[in-house]
């Protein structure tokens, strides 16, 4: 996805080609270039995460969840109101990637949330859609601000063991 939120597929095969990917706007409108909105495959799912959250006096947050139905020709950005199952782990920098993980729950997780990482603490959770915005150790800052940039320095970033060392099964 481009900075204008436009779609492209690449094709290795036989020939090396990058193709337009016709996809209807979210409700008709696109997300703001300033959201900077996440891409993730989460099953056999494309979602697309819009999400800020700003703590502050008067803390406020928001975060829409769109998965792509390529069924329609152009294909559609649907809203989701919840993952069921699935967690998604992102993080501020743009260059770190996001990823899914299925049934949190094993590991101590919550499903249906982001997680987020955060110099200021080791990372931060939030409900995804409508559901109350459980936090976890509010932010020590005042006026913390997340959102997807690319930063000067290294970011915090989450590391997964299939990332280090595999035993070359799939």
């Amino acid at each position: 996805m481009d900075n204008h939120m436009k779609l492209y597929t690449l094709q290795l095969a036989p020939q090396l080609a990058l193709r337009d990917l016709p996809a209807e706007r979210c409700g008709g409108k696109t997300p703001s270039a300033r959201s900077k909105p996440w891409l993730v495959v989460c099953g056999d799912m494309l979602l697309m995460v819009c999400y800020s959250v700003r703590f502050g006096l008067h803390g406020s947050g928001y975060s829409t969840l769109h998965r792509l139905d390529m069924s329609t020709n152009p294909a559609k950005w649907v809203g989701m109101k919840k993952l069921d199952n699935w967690a998604l782990f992102v993080a501020a920098d743009v260059r770190n990637p996001p990823f899914s993980c299925i049934n949190p729950e094993r590991w101590g997780g919550r499903s249906n949330c982001l997680y987020y990482t955060d110099d200021s603490q080791l990372w931060g959770v939030h409900s995804l859609g409508h559901e109350p915005d459980p936090v976890k150790g509010r932010p020590t800052r005042p006026n913390l601000v997340f959102a997807r940039n690319r930063w000067r320095y290294p970011q915090s970033l989450w590391v997964y063991p299939s990332m280090i060392y595999s035993d070359g099964r799939q």
